[in-house]
C-alpha cells in the first residue's frame, strides 16, 4: 500500500511528537541514534535507511542528516522519506532484523 501524502491539515512541526509506532524489518539497513531530531522532536532508536543511493547529507550548522523511512502523524513528504537530524551518537547496521521507528506523532 502506497504511503498517504496529503498533508493537509498534518502539523509541520511538533516537539512533543514521539515515536508511536514500530515495524519490523529484515536484512535491512538501519541507523540507530542515541539522539536525534524530525521536526523539532526529539528522537532516538532504530531508523531504516531510504532506498537512496546516498542517504546521508549535511544539514545546516553541519550537522548530519539522513532519509529514513518513517512517516510524520501518519504522512510521507510527497518527494522524499523523512529526514533525521542527528545530533547525538550514531551507528549503522547492516543486515539488520528487528524493530524500526514507523510513525512519529502526538501519543
Amino acid at each position: 500500500m502506497e504511503p498517504n501524502i496529503d498533508w493537509t491539515g498534518i502539523v509541520h512541526t511538533c516537539r512533543s511528537a514521539v515515536p508511536t509506532s514500530r515495524r519490523q524489518v529484515k536484512n535491512a539497513l538501519v541507523l540507530e541514534v542515541s539522539s536525534a531530531s524530525i521536526r523539532n522532536a526529539e528522537v532516538r532508536g532504530f531508523f531504516e535507511l531510504s532506498d537512496e543511493p546516498v542517504p546521508f547529507s549535511t544539514y545546516r550548522d553541519g550537522l548530519t542528516r539522513a532519509e529514513v523511512v518513517c512517516l510524520w502523524f501518519g504522512r510521507k513528504p510527497p518527494t522524499s522519506w523523512m529526514h533525521v537530524t542527528i545530533t547525538g551518537k550514531w551507528k549503522l547496521h547492516q543486515h539488520y532484523s528487528g524493530p524500526v521507528v514507523e510513525n512519529i506523532s502526538k501519543p
